[in-house]
């Protein structure tokens, strides 16, 4: 057997640092968006955080929700969501389905 069919070609030192590099960074991309996700997160359910930032999401929201109602096409699907969720046996609302009956509201 030939010892070139065994061992493969080293990978220049500089090509190896580069890929690291790249793939830290694409790591990095998705931890800072998970960490952004989770700060505001935070901000949403406790004011006391950062009430300006509260008080800018709550606007947010409320754009976002009129922008959903004058949607026909999000009407349609939250209407079809809202009768196929299940409901709980005590009467309760789910979570997900008051977010939706408030949304619609």
């Amino acid at each position: 057997m030939d010892p070139k069919d065994i061992y493969q070609p080293q990978i220049p030192r500089q090509d190896r640092y580069a890929a690291r590099a790249h793939r830290a960074e694409r790591w990095a991309g998705w931890v800072k968006l998970a960490l952004a996700a989770t700060v505001l997160a935070a901000i949403w359910q406790d004011k006391a955080l950062a009430p300006p930032v509260h008080d800018q999401m709550q606007r947010v929201a409320g754009l976002a929700a009129s922008t959903l109602d004058r949607s026909d096409t999000v009407q349609a699907y939250l209407s079809m969501a809202t009768t196929s969720l299940p409901s709980t046996t005590d009467g309760d609302i789910d979570p997900v389905s008051k977010l939706v009956r408030d949304l619609r509201q």
